[in-house]
């Protein structure tokens, strides 16, 4: 997340010469992913297991969810800044309806 953070925030200081302004586009830009990545990480975090039994559970059926999630997370981990787009393109097709 960080370094895509700073590709889309070197983009948009690039492209954008009122920093405020170039601030604001990189916020309304990241504001969908992040809050997709934060949404994931909680699910990940709220799947905690208290009981032993629920742990060897876990650990027998652990091989074939871990295939399903490396699947599920090619969405997360294939994600690319178009560095050559402009940021007032991407801006104007995230905006309208």
């Amino acid at each position: 997340m960080a370094l895509e953070d700073a590709a889309v925030l070197g983009k948009c200081l690039r492209d954008i010469l009122d920093i405020e302004v170039a601030f604001a586009t990189f916020q309304k830009l990241r504001q969908a992913r992040v809050k997709t990545v934060i949404q994931q990480a909680r699910r990940n975090g709220n799947r905690k297991i208290p009981h032993p039994v629920m742990g060897w559970m876990r650990d027998l059926t652990l091989p074939f969810f871990l295939k399903l999630a490396a699947r599920a997370a090619t969405q997360t981990y294939t994600y690319k800044v178009s560095w050559d787009r402009k940021v007032g393109m991407q801006l104007t097709e995230k905006l309208l309806p």
